[in-house]
């Protein structure tokens, strides 16, 4: 069959304000064990893990809490997770935190289900479809793993990052409390937001893109432009910070479907190489993948200009990031492995015109 369009996204989202204190009546009655997977520092200190023990302990279930997650989780941290969930008998698993707690929290709901190995999970071309009962709860306003069945990991030794991802591997239940996001420092708040509109804008112009995800993501989009300076300069802009974590979700679902570009393909490598947050990766690359899209999508580009009043790299700068590569240490090496690694992923040959490494380079440059 051709030009045949789907749009499929199983998970339940909830928009409450405070809905974390509830967390509870969101379980199966099944639910007796949960694995509750968090970062290091942030849900603890801000009193988040409480909140949801409490929830549980009232409706007299046992949490085990994982708090390990580091930025941009490793393979080994996910399999660590999946083996205690399997160990203690874990049936729902719940994700709190921003992507790598997310990622690191799907991925051990599967794990968790299959007692298969993460490592081995990668590497599986059928993977299985078993999953532990899971509830995705961010507390930033950007990268939509909510809404998605990716599970981004690192491989450290070789500086890329894996994707597992099942047809069943979205979340069961999405809770969107926006009040967790108000904790959310500046720089978070800021690299998180154009994490969100690089999704939208890169699944927009994607080859995979189709009618159902270009709706998705013009109102993602949309707005993102109209309330990520609210958020900016008034963090406790309770209504915007809700907008914003609605659209981080809707560029989630259109990612979902159509993948990302050479921008995340090439930001990856900024930022485990490099050291740039996730967010600020994309935001430094996104408007020279724009540039190049416009070769073969003007339409398209033309709508996201009208959309955020500016080309994409004006609008970074309104957010006051530096979108020069030049001023982020990047040696000519650099540029040639960034652009080597970003050339062979899927997401790259989707990018419409599927740039080469060395078309990739001149871009960079």
């Amino acid at each position: 069959m051709k030009n045949i369009y789907k749009y499929f996204i199983p998970t339940e989202n909830i928009v409450a304000r405070g809905g974390l204190t509830d967390v509870a009546a969101l379980l199966p009655p099944y639910c007796k064990i949960v694995l509750l997977v968090t970062g290091k520092n942030s849900a603890r200190k801000f009193g988040y893990t409480d909140i949801i023990i409490d929830s549980l302990k009232s409706a007299g279930i046992n949490t085990i809490v994982f708090d390990k997650v580091e930025e941009d989780p490793s393979i080994e941290t996910a399999d660590t997770a999946a083996k205690i969930a399997l160990k203690n008998n874990c049936n729902t698993v719940i994700g709190l935190g921003g992507g790598s707690a997310l990622d690191a929290a799907k991925a051990a709901a599967i794990g968790g289900a299959t007692g298969i190995s993460i490592e081995k999970l990668l590497e599986m071309k059928e993977k299985p479809m078993e999953k532990l009962f899971f509830v995705a709860v961010p507390t930033t306003a950007g990268t939509g793993s909510e809404a998605t069945q990716y599970s981004l990991l690192s491989n450290k030794e070789k500086n890329t990052k894996l994707n597992l991802a099942t047809e069943n591997s979205f979340p069961d239940i999405a809770l969107l409390d926006a009040e967790l996001t108000v904790s959310m420092p500046v720089n978070l708040t800021r690299n998180t937001g154009v994490d969100a509109l690089a999704h939208a804008i890169e699944g927009y112009l994607t080859t995979r893109a189709n009618p159902f995800t270009d709706i998705l993501a013009e109102s993602a989009i949309t707005t993102v432009a109209e309330n990520i300076h609210k958020v900016i300069n008034n963090p406790n802009d309770i209504s915007a910070r809700e907008k914003m974590l609605i659209a981080s979700n809707i560029a989630g679902r259109v990612i979902a479907h159509t993948g990302t570009s050479a921008c995340h393909a090439l930001g990856y490598y900024l930022t485990l190489v490099n050291g740039l947050p996730h967010g600020l990766a994309n935001a430094v690359l996104l408007g020279k993948i724009v540039k190049w899209v416009s070769k073969f999508s003007p339409g398209k580009v033309e709508v996201i200009e009208r959309i955020l009043k500016n080309n994409v790299e004006d609008f970074m700068k309104t957010l006051n990031i530096d979108v020069s590569l030049s001023n982020y240490n990047l040696t000519d090496d650099d540029l040639i492995n960034m652009a080597n690694i970003a050339a062979g992923r899927s997401s790259t040959k989707a990018t419409p015109g599927s740039p080469s490494a060395n078309q990739l380079v001149e871009l960079l440059k």
